[in-house]
């Protein structure tokens, strides 16, 4: 309780921690009895959870110890990669690997482009663009052939 009353005091004293500083703060101090009494019946009654005490005075040393505890809880669930899901069947042949695809049941019907058009099937071809008044173009640049 000393520790808190400090660290409200230099709240209090020191410019660099005026930003911290809250009146209710000291109200709640004030019940600190209260709030123990209460923390203990919490723990009491619900002794069936697993608690861990993480040591809060240095941020690191707190951080340290959850992660910790995480990571047990973590490699207590013994998790599992999930299988590969997909639609091709892979064919090792030699050094190498082969794809090969499944025969698909309906066949898709794809859709007709104009003759010398790069655009995906079902998209408008993209206008050329032309250059903007003033604007130099290649022929224009040093360096190019004109």
């Amino acid at each position: 309780m000393e520790v808190q009353k400090e660290r409200l005091m230099e709240r209090i004293e020191l410019k660099e921690k005026h930003w911290k500083h809250k009146d209710s703060d000291w109200d709640t101090r004030e019940k600190y009895d209260e709030y123990m009494q209460v923390y203990q019946q919490l723990l009491t009654r619900c002794s069936d959870v697993p608690w861990n005490v993480a040591p809060a005075d240095k941020n690191w040393q707190k951080l340290y110890a959850v992660a910790a505890v995480v990571l047990k809880a973590l490699k207590e669930l013994d998790l599992q990669w999930p299988g590969l899901a997909t639609e091709r069947v892979w064919k090792e042949s030699g050094t190498t690997q082969e794809v090969m695809t499944k025969p698909e049941t309906k066949t898709k019907q794809k859709a007709k482009s104009k003759p010398g058009t790069k655009s995906k099937p079902g998209t408008k071809p993209k206008p050329e663009a032309k250059p903007k008044p003033g604007a130099k173009t290649k022929k224009d640049r040093p360096g190019t052939k004109k």
